[in-house]
């Protein structure tokens, strides 16, 4: 993710990238590499960016969370937890977001 800094795409163009970039690479089974653009792609949401647009990321912060869980080499969960996008989630999908803190609590 860090080669598309140089690309002078916008926040948006950014998010639309990693988002179907991420969504294909699910698609096919990369189940890890989906992840990290998946989370990549959530890490570009703020708190700032209110509850609204979070509302937006929803289906993906929980296939973000599905993923973390697949992957045999995701052990720190914190960092996922901490995200706004993932964290939108304690509301109408609390049971994934709680399922995810039973790792982040396993893990610590």
């Amino acid at each position: 993710m860090k080669d598309s800094a140089s690309w002078n795409l916008t926040t948006e163009e950014r998010r639309s990238l990693y988002q179907k970039v991420g969504s294909a690479l699910d698609k096919v089974g990369e189940s890890g590499s989906a992840f990290q653009v998946i989370f990549a792609y959530l890490k570009l949401y703020t708190e700032a960016d209110g509850a609204e647009v979070l509302a937006k990321t929803e289906t993906d912060a929980r296939r973000c969370v599905i993923l973390a869980i697949k992957a045999v080499d995701i052990i720190n969960f914190d960092e996922l937890v901490e995200q706004a996008a993932i964290k939108a989630l304690t509301g109408k999908h609390a049971k994934v977001f709680s399922l995810l803190n039973m790792f982040t609590t396993a893990s610590a």
